[in-house]
């Protein structure tokens, strides 16, 4: 199966090697355009490391960026924290789909600060959501979804790090 993850940082990375490690075919790498003056993306730089092609659209309104995409020929796309607008079509490309990552039990807490609203709110529990995305933030058909407990002590950082990171990767 041809993969293309598109993603950033260091859960993007962690996946992308959690691929390479079990042998999946990775074909490419798609990462958020970097910022003037910042370090190079933890996730571009094991693509690079890895020999993998490195696509970073600023948008995907640009039919190039569909057409690099088109071919490429993917049968799935593995997204690992992407904060672009992603339009249904494009999503649609690979033969398989694309399947996302999202720290919440969906539909609760979509879009950004899931954790810290499940904290806020009190929830005693949290978790993460894999799915199938579509035109909406955070919407679409559920693959699967891991739950984890939250205590009084918990933290953004202990529920992430400790626990929805290792679970989502």
């Amino acid at each position: 199966m041809r993969i293309v993850v598109h993603g950033q940082q260091a859960f993007g990375k962690a996946v992308l090697e959690a691929l390479l490690k079990r042998g999946d075919n990775v074909i490419a790498v798609y990462v958020a355009p970097e910022k003037e003056g910042a370090k190079a993306d933890p996730l571009k730089e094991a693509a690079l490391a890895a020999k993998l092609p490195v696509y970073q659209p600023a948008s995907y309104k640009d039919p190039k960026v569909w057409d690099e995409f088109k071919a490429l020929k993917p049968d799935l796309q593995v997204m690992a924290f992407v904060t672009l607008f992603v339009p249904e079509d494009f999503l649609n490309i690979p033969t398989h789909g694309s399947i996302q990552y999202h720290p919440s039990l969906l539909p609760l807490y979509r879009g950004a600060s899931a954790i810290n609203w499940s904290i806020i709110k009190g929830e005693k529990e949290t978790g993460l959501s894999i799915f199938w995305p579509d035109n909406g933030l955070d919407t679409g058909d559920i693959l699967v979804q891991k739950k984890t407990p939250i205590s009084d002590s918990d933290t953004l950082g202990t529920v992430y790090f400790d626990r929805l990171f290792p679970m989502g990767v």
